[in-house]
């Protein structure tokens, strides 16, 4: 069955090379050009930014990339095959490679959904995922994380949410998030605020790269206190070292 499906992945895709010349006017050429041009670039930018950003940015998700992938391929070989390209060779690797990988990348976009998303807008996302541990007989609290939108197509990974209850249940916790109607977040304090159910919850985000702090839920504003500065004064007697 999984070689069947591979033969008509790439007879599909082949097909569409083949085809889509016979169908296409003049007129759309410039934008054959534009979209192959773009959708080549942010395929280029998904590889990049995450090694600049050193993985803070990522693509916003695995079935997105695939898709676009497979539309650069498919311009690549359209355009080749229309003879409308300053550089056939380059066209003609892009498609052929894209082309040897159309099952696999067919297979992701269709059917590569993100089911860890618990809450998401213009703005941020929020995903509850599955705790991982070395020993299978510790509990594993579920990672609460938060993301921004940048450049439409990615995500910039802001940390960990806090919370009271670090082992409360995956599908709790979820639904909990599937109830919010919209959060605000300062990145300065690197606190929220969750509006769920008419009802304001701050929280606290614990930064990528910290280390070492225990995840704790932000606290109401009215009993967050600063500690009172205090001085200790040491005299001569105790003194034994300056």
């Amino acid at each position: 069955m999984d070689y069947f499906y591979c033969l008509l992945a790439c007879a599909a895709y082949i097909a569409l090379i083949w085809g889509l010349p016979r169908v296409l006017a003049e007129e759309v050429f410039p934008l054959l050009r534009w979209l192959h041009w773009g959708t080549s670039a942010l395929c280029l930018l998904a590889l990049v930014l995450p090694v600049l950003t050193l993985g803070d940015w990522t693509f916003r998700s695995l079935g997105l990339f695939c898709g676009v992938l497979l539309v650069s391929g498919l311009l690549a070989g359209t355009r080749r095959r229309m003879q409308v390209t300053r550089v056939p060779i380059l066209a003609t690797m892009q498609a052929v490679l894209v082309g040897l990988a159309a099952p696999l990348l067919f297979k992701l976009s269709l059917g590569s959904t993100s089911s860890d998303v618990a809450y998401t807008d213009s703005n941020y996302t929020v995903t509850v995922k599955e705790g991982s541990s070395f020993m299978d007989n510790d509990p594993v609290p579920a990672e609460l994380e938060i993301y921004r939108s940048r450049l439409l197509f990615f995500d910039q990974y802001l940390g960990h949410i806090g919370r009271d209850n670090l082992y409360e249940p995956r599908p709790k916790l979820k639904a909990w998030w599937q109830a919010v109607s919209a959060i605000s977040f300062d990145a300065d304090s690197n606190r929220g605020v969750a509006w769920h159910e008419g009802v304001a919850v701050p929280f606290g985000v614990n930064p990528p790269y910290l280390s070492g702090d225990k995840l704790r839920a932000a606290e109401p504003a009215h009993r967050i206190t600063r500690p009172a500065s205090t001085e200790t004064y040491i005299s001569e007697a105790d003194r034994v070292y300056t």
